[in-house]
């Protein structure tokens, strides 16, 4: 059973139904919050915030029993017993709460719109503390709040909203988080549902107190009455959101939590935080099998971590180093060889104008290592030349750096791996389809990583795997990235690997066949009629100077 999992959509719902586009799942589960926005602009939204903090206070120096669109209708009915300003207040008050009530109809109305286009897929939604009840509105199919359902045989309970109160939402249309504590005792409908429903998997929204639920500053904050009833029953998963910064996966006594982060965009005080984050996972025989942390990148679905449960140990498998640094907060890591840094900004450029050849070449790459591994032979790829940039054609050589396990190995005089003949028979066949491929290297990744635990800097598999790594392009980039995270988490090594990097990248550099392909990828563009900007084009002019 494949699962996508996507919490706190912020309004995003045209990304939203970009990831049902782009995605084949059996089942597809939301979070809540799938809304951000209730006002029509930041001024409304500011002012129905401070009458909101004014009648709060109302409420409280009063005891006034009720939500706040009670009082704030009972203040209007007395119309000759308060003040023209508190009348007026009530006013404004109200009728903000029926626009905010009027805009969450609309945009649930969307999202059912994009439910209704897949009717093929499975999907089930709960709200978050920025949603009203769903059972009153056009996403009533889909609402899992306070409900289960049983798919592919193991039962999925929902319980939405979050024990906060939420500035600019009406009190009368959050879903109540009913758990608080009565004379000393924890009354909690979470956890008498679930109780009473022994799911196997939770969607909830609000995480459970102790795991995905710390907030700086505050520390945890997470359901009490969740976390008792998973202590006692031992789910198989729980899918949470409402935190943003504690994404992640972790493992516990038996059960896997999840919170991929917001999938639409957050304005925080200092920055806004873009989304598009969402778990694509696999559960087999009621057992998560791995899962995967993604990110819709405009129009493309980029993978960047794995959670694999490893002889009961929950492994991370780091895929994308850039966009996992930036969602810790973290500064992205930047080569200290300035041509490296160079070359990969002008690489990027060209492949934001990636040709369908190139895209063609990389799917049949594709089905040679997914068919090999059925063989029992691991193999991948590092990419050189036109298709590196992304800017092959009809006729384009496929240059290669080909990566084998050591059993596959078998050193030749130039201290390369010899290429096995299953893997000889799938070149021969493209060559049938008249795709010209020259293997340029080929690599151990059993040797690559004994040199990197021994910190073998001799080892010239360990120099070219450093230098290819560091200049090209992946396909099948799982099994290089199980080493190269090895070499990742030894920045001191790393930094002694640079002088025979910045030897391979000079001669690299010096190659007149080097330079002649840039002046082909531009000619390329040119046709195409894409001009190159001025400042790439500076970079590249900075980057071959240095020949």
């Amino acid at each position: 059973m494949r699962i996508i999992y996507v919490t706190d959509i912020h309004d995003a719902f045209n990304n939203l139904e970009r990831v049902f586009q782009m995605t084949n799942a059996d089942l597809y589960l939301v979070a809540g919050d799938l809304v951000y926005s209730l006002f029509s602009s930041y001024d409304r939204a500011w002012q129905f915030i401070e009458l909101q903090e004014s009648f709060n206070k109302i409420k409280k120096t009063q005891a006034l029993e009720g939500n706040l669109y009670t009082i704030a209708n009972d203040i209007i009915r007395r119309e000759n017993s308060v003040s023209e300003e508190q009348r007026r207040q009530a006013v404004d008050y109200v009728r903000l709460s029926d626009d905010a009530q009027r805009r969450l109809q609309k945009k649930y109305e969307q999202i059912a719109a994009i439910f209704a286009k897949f009717p093929e897929k499975q999907v089930a939604v709960i709200p978050g503390n920025y949603d009203m009840d769903l059972n009153v509105t056009a996403l009533k199919n889909w609402n899992l709040h306070g409900q289960s359902m049983v798919f592919d045989g193991m039962t999925i309970s929902g319980y939405g909203g979050a024990g906060v109160t939420t500035p600019g939402v009406p009190d009368h249309l959050s879903v109540p988080f009913n758990e608080f504590y009565r004379e000393g005792k924890l009354s909690s409908e979470p956890y008498d549902f679930f109780k009473e429903e022994k799911p196997d998997i939770l969607l909830i929204h609000h995480p459970p107190y102790g795991f995905m639920d710390i907030l700086p500053r505050h520390g945890n904050i997470g359901s009490v009455g969740i976390r008792n009833f998973i202590d006692e029953s031992s789910p198989k998963v729980v899918f949470c959101g409402h935190l943003h910064e504690a994404w992640g996966c972790r493992y516990h006594q038996g059960t896997f939590f999840l919170n991929p982060s917001n999938f639409g965009r957050f304005v925080e005080v200092n920055r806004v935080k873009k989304g598009g984050y969402f778990f694509d996972l696999i559960i087999e025989k009621k057992t998560l099998q791995v899962a995967t942390l993604r990110k819709l990148e405009g129009s493309r679905l980029l993978d960047l971590a794995d959670y694999l449960l490893t002889e009961g140990e929950l492994r991370k498998l780091i895929l994308d180093e850039y966009h996992i640094n930036r969602l810790s907060n973290q500064a992205p890591r930047e080569s200290h060889i300035r041509s490296i840094s160079r070359f990969r900004r002008v690489k990027k450029f060209f492949l934001g104008h990636e040709t369908e050849t190139s895209k063609h070449m990389i799917r049949d790459l594709r089905t040679i290592y997914r068919e090999l591994e059925k063989r029992g032979i691991h193999i991948a790829f590092d990419l050189l030349g036109s298709l590196n940039f992304g800017i092959a054609n009809p006729g384009s050589d496929i240059d290669l750096i080909v990566y084998l396990r050591g059993e596959e190995c078998v050193p030749d005089p130039n201290d390369a791996c010899s290429i096995p003949q299953p893997l000889q028979a799938v070149f021969d066949e493209l060559h049938k389809r008249n795709l010209e491929i020259e293997v340029c290297d080929s690599l151990d990744l059993d040797r690559v990583e004994q040199a990197i635990l021994s910190e073998n800097l001799e080892d010239t598999h360990l120099q070219r795997f450093a230098f290819y790594r560091a200049t090209c392009r992946p396909v099948n980039l799982r099994l290089i990235k199980k080493v190269e995270n090895l070499l990742l988490a030894r920045p001191d090594l790393q930094k002694k690997l640079e002088a025979s990097v910045r030897e391979y990248i000079r001669i690299m550099i010096s190659s007149v066949r080097h330079i002649y392909s840039f002046k082909k990828y531009q000619s390329r563009l040119i046709e195409k009629g894409i001009k190159m900007p001025a400042e790439i084009s500076d970079l590249l002019s900075k980057y071959l100077r240095e020949a």
